[in-house]
């Protein structure tokens, strides 16, 4: 376990500086569906935990879907924490 979490916290501190312009058109393709996932899964949301959130892309996605919600995120890599 211990292996795979230092290779995956390698992995990020490699690719961290290019993560949102690599992952931006993933982003954009499917804002509309997984917006219209989450207000239908879970249309009175008040609290989402976005765990993983790399630097936070989907929040934004989060954000515009379920209006009411608060929002929390957590990233266990430090190089893909943002601010």
């Amino acid at each position: 376990m211990t292996d795979n979490l230092a290779a995956s916290q390698d992995y990020y501190t490699q690719s961290a500086e290019w993560y949102d312009i690599l992952s931006e058109q993933h982003w954009k393709a499917r804002h509309a569906s997984v917006s219209a996932a989450l207000r239908t899964a879970c249309p009175d949301a008040r609290v989402v935990l976005d765990i993983g959130t790399g630097t936070g892309m989907a929040l934004k996605l989060i954000a515009d879907a379920l209006p009411l919600a608060d929002i929390h995120a957590i990233e266990p890599s430090a190089s893909m924490r943002v601010g």
